[in-house]
This record gives structure tokens, sequence and C-alpha cells, in this order.
């Protein structure tokens, strides 16, 4: 549990906390001690009683988002009918791109357990639900992703993940006549797709073309195209193998969180 800090144990004691920069849980336990500790009902106490009561039924909910489950009421109270589920596991596999720490940030913020892996790990080596294979800055230094292809796992490969996918399956990769990264409209081929076709008709994205697919492997279609790439996503639902050429973790893509929703989704 997160300690409370001087200035924050400060706030609660004169009744001025600042809920963004104090951690909820902690918040709550050294509230509901200070509203235990007098002997008598005072105003200071029932009001400290209420911010108790306002951030149980914050963290309860969240939890109730977390694990699936609807929160109970019991009068003034929420007491959540928890059901224990096993977090989702990812193992996010660094190609030295420059946006990897933000695919596993992303991923964590969601709730998920996130390992940060080197893509020299041997295979059996890995213990996940699903890997997303990060981008990065050449095909040559790409490791065992090539491998880990055949886990038996969701796999999300993101821009050079995309291409590394493509490239191991019998696809085509090459140079991008756009070059490097830009703001781009994709327009969504299949609305049917669990990876992008929550997306359709379009979104906005952040993508590099300086390489891209030229031609998707055999077994998998085309779910997204642009004006500058006529591949921009990929998917065979079969193998459960997907792949974007934009990148989902940045602030630059209008529903990056949203992709990484529909991925976890085939993890689960």
């Amino acid at each position: 549990m997160t300690e409370l800090s001087e200035w924050a144990v400060h706030e609660v004691e004169t009744g001025y906390v600042r809920k963004a920069d104090v951690d909820e849980e902690a918040q709550e336990t050294r509230l509901q001690r200070r509203a235990t500790d007098w002997p008598t009902v005072t105003p200071r106490k029932r009001r400290l009683r209420e911010e108790v009561e306002q951030l149980e039924e914050r963290i309860e909910e969240r939890t109730s988002i977390r694990t699936g489950t609807e929160p109970e009421r019991n009068g003034t109270h929420i007491r959540q009918a928890r059901v224990t589920q096993p977090m989702t596991r990812v193992a996010v596999v660094d190609n030295h791109g420059q946006f990897t720490h933000l695919e596993g940030r992303a991923l964590r913020e969601m709730g998920v357990d996130v390992e940060l892996v080197d893509n020299e790990t041997p295979p059996e080596d890995l213990d996940a639900d699903g890997l997303v294979l990060s981008g990065g800055p050449d095909i040559d230094r790409s490791g065992n992703c090539g491998a880990y292809l055949d886990l038996d796992l969701p796999v999300l490969g993101i821009c050079l993940g995309m291409q590394v996918i493509a490239e191991e399956l019998g696809g085509e990769v090459g140079p991008g006549e756009y070059g490097g990264y830009a703001d781009v409209t994709v327009e969504i081929t299949d609305e049917t797709d669990p990876l992008v076709g929550s997306l359709a008709p379009e979104t906005r994205v952040w993508a590099s073309h300086a390489d891209e697919v030229k031609q998707v492997p055999e077994g998998f279609e085309r779910t997204g195209r642009s004006d500058v790439c006529g591949v921009e996503a990929m998917s065979d639902t079969d193998r459960d193998c997907y792949g974007v050429q934009w990148h989902p973790e940045v602030a630059h893509t209008e529903a990056g969180e949203e992709v990484f929703e529909n991925f976890l989704r085939l993890c689960e």
C-alpha cells in the first residue's frame, strides 16, 4: 500500500484532501483510522466518514470494472461481490523501438499483468496469455520473434512487429513510399475483424511507413488500408495473429486504447 506523504497527512487531518494527489486506498485507511479514534461524533468526524464512504464507492466500482462483477449496495455502503479472476498476462517483446515502454504502460494502466521481455528470450521462457511484438528500427534485429509465432498464443504485431509476422509467414515486406511518421487516416476494410473492426469506417492513427507489408501471408486478410499504404492492418483469426502498421500506444492515435482492449479480449 502506498504511504501517505507528510503533506498528504496534513491535508487529511485538516479535511482538505486532494484525491488526485493521494493514493485512494491509502486515503481510505488513514481516514478510517482517524474517524474511529474519536470518542464522539463531531462534524469533523462525520465529514471524514462521508469521505471514507465516497472513497469506498470509487474503489469498489473500479474493482468491479476490472473483475467484471457488479457491486452490491447495502444501505449507504457498497459491498463488492468479488469473484477472483486471474489477471490477463501479456508479454511485450522489445524490438528496440522508441515506443515499446509506452505499449507496456498502456496495457498496465488497463489492469493487465505486463512483462517487458527482450526479443532474444527463449520461447519456452515466455509465460503469457498473449504477446505484443513491438515496433523497432530493423527487422534484422527482431531476435526470436519468428519462433514466438509457434507458441499458440494470440499475437499483436505493431509496426515492425507486423512486418516480422508477414515476413516469417510468407508475406512480403518492402520500403514504403511515404517514409517516416505521419498522421494518417486508415480505412477499416473488414468491420467484422475482432481487432480493428470496431474502429470502422475509419480511424486516425500515428504511423511510420519507412517499411511496410506489401503482401499479406497466406491465411491473412487485409483489414485496413490508407492512401499511403495498401496494408495498414491484417488478421488471421484462425491463428489469432494480428498486425497494425500504426502505433496504438501513442497519444496521436485516436482509438489506440480500443485496439488494445480488443486484443485483450482475444487473450482471455
